[in-house]
């Protein structure tokens, strides 16, 4: 069936149907790590002991003294600022996607 629609298609068109393709599946994989760093972010930030006692983000607290972050405090508010950049760089994916445009006649 993929031959048959891909018979349909100019080279060109083939080449800008699989970018296209690769736009998109970047952007489902920017939109999970958006939408899947919000939670994790939300318990840190209703159990700030979480930060000590889970032992993925005692390893990343670790790391990061060496940027000079030292506190719960910065290393909560450095992960708001990952979140949040995180879902900026997924819209701003989204933005940049082109967009069909009809013709006029």
């Amino acid at each position: 069936m993929l031959k048959r629609l891909l018979a349909l298609l100019t080279p060109p068109e083939r080449k800008r149907a699989g970018v296209l393709m690769g736009m998109i599946l970047v952007m489902a994989f920017l939109d999970m790590l958006g939408v899947a760093s919000i939670l994790p972010f939300i318990a840190v930030l209703a159990n700030p002991e979480l930060v000590q006692n889970n032992a993925v983000l005692s390893t990343a607290f670790m790391l990061t003294r060496h940027i000079g972050i030292h506190t719960s405090e910065q290393f909560m508010f450095a992960l708001g600022v990952l979140v949040f950049v995180l879902l900026v760089i997924s819209l701003a994916f989204k933005r940049s996607l082109p967009t069909h445009k009809p013709a006029l006649h």
